[in-house]
């Protein structure tokens, strides 16, 4: 049977586009009630998961997700 062991390490530059995949997957109700081109979506989600990382960053330094 596989080792499926759970680790923990800070996210690297390599991680962002899953981040960034999570994150519009988990907001994917919102966007589809609004009235916007998916560009515009698109635009407005990536700079929400900008924000929140460097809200993290900011506040959580050192700390693995």
């Amino acid at each position: 049977m596989p080792d499926y062991t759970i680790t923990f390490r800070s996210y690297t530059a390599a991680d962002r586009p899953f981040i960034q995949a999570v994150y519009v997957t988990s907001r994917e109700a919102e966007m589809a009630i609004v009235p916007w081109t998916e560009e515009e979506k698109t635009r407005f989600l990536e700079m929400q998961c900008q924000a929140q990382l460097q809200h993290y960053e900011a506040h959580y330094q050192g700390r693995s997700i």
